[in-house]
């Protein structure tokens, strides 16, 4: 039921439900956070990069994770190559991983975009090292 909810609000990318996605995307239940993981990522916003950066970093759901690095791709934000190539080395059953964070660079590498001021990739990168 939490999942169908989630689905649903985020069919209408309305701003209002975002931070409602993002309290699910910390639900106890793996299918909840990766249904709001892709809605978040849905919004193509650049303000949400600190946080999906984060769930990438900080969930133990190798699908939840994926979502999130989808996510980061719809960004369209190229400074984040380097991460999702880092990503893309991380070792995952049937290589869900490796498989989003190429999706998300040939995302990243084909949309024009500006820095974001908020996730340098330096840093992220050396988050996702320290994990």
């Amino acid at each position: 039921m939490r999942v169908s909810a989630v689905e649903a609000l985020a069919q209408s990318h309305s701003p209002e439900h975002v931070e409602f996605l993002r309290e699910r995307a910390l639900d106890r239940n793996s299918k909840v956070r990766v249904a709001a993981l892709h809605a978040l990522g849905a919004y193509r916003s650049r303000d949400l990069l600190p946080f999906l950066i984060e769930r990438f970093q900080g969930d133990d759901s190798y699908l939840a994770q994926a979502e999130a690095l989808r996510g980061i791709g719809t960004s369209g934000d190229p400074d984040l190559a380097g991460f999702l190539r880092k990503a893309a080395t991380i070792k995952s059953p049937r290589n869900v991983l490796k498989d989003a964070a190429e999706a998300a660079l040939v995302q990243v590498n084909s949309t024009p975009g500006t820095k974001c001021e908020d996730c340098s990739p330096r840093a992220a990168v050396a988050s996702t090292s320290s994990n």
